[in-house]
């Protein structure tokens, strides 16, 4: 067996992949939130205030970008980016 040369794909640049990788959580991180705002709206919508429906959907959005966020710094810190 040869040794491993590299873990990125052939004629790939590192930074296409961070890029790439970028990208993807984005889009994956967008939607968790999104899902997260509507399943607030689910649970509490019709029963509390229109205002108080708000902020709870503020409060748990917020809360699970942080969540998202940790989650994004811990992955680039683990594989030496950070």
């Amino acid at each position: 067996m040869a040794p491993l040369q590299s873990l990125e794909p052939q004629g790939v640049s590192l930074h296409l992949c961070v890029m790439r990788e970028i990208l993807l959580f984005g889009i994956s991180g967008l939607a968790g939130l999104f899902i997260f705002g509507y399943s607030v709206h689910m649970f509490v919508g019709g029963l509390v205030s229109e205002r108080t429906e708000f902020w709870l959907i503020t409060i748990v959005v917020l809360i699970a970008a942080a969540i998202m966020g940790y989650f994004f710094w811990d992955i680039l810190r683990r594989q030496g980016r950070s």
